[in-house]
């Protein structure tokens, strides 16, 4: 919504508009990855802050685990990157 150059015709914006608010009006609950978002949500169509949950995105502990410090220090070289990097 807040992004004009993905939405910028009138038409776009007055739809995406009434979608919003229709969201806030109907949905029993709203779900967002973040408390920017729902503080956005809140600010910007004034949908109520009991409404709007935060459920934080999962991590797969599969795919990502704490690695040995020798494991990390190979990527950085390998890589390139400095290191403070995240």
């Amino acid at each position: 919504f807040h992004f004009k150059s993905a939405h910028g015709s009138l038409a776009k914006r007055i739809y995406l508009n009434i979608i919003f608010r229709l969201i806030r009006w109907f949905a029993k609950k709203i779900i967002t990855v973040s408390e920017f978002t729902k503080q956005d949500l809140v600010s910007t169509f004034a949908v109520r802050k009991e409404k709007v949950t935060v459920i934080y995105n999962g991590i797969d502990d599969t795919s990502f685990r704490k690695q040995r410090a020798k494991d990390i220090d190979s990527f950085r070289r390998q890589f390139h990157l400095p290191k403070e990097y995240f």
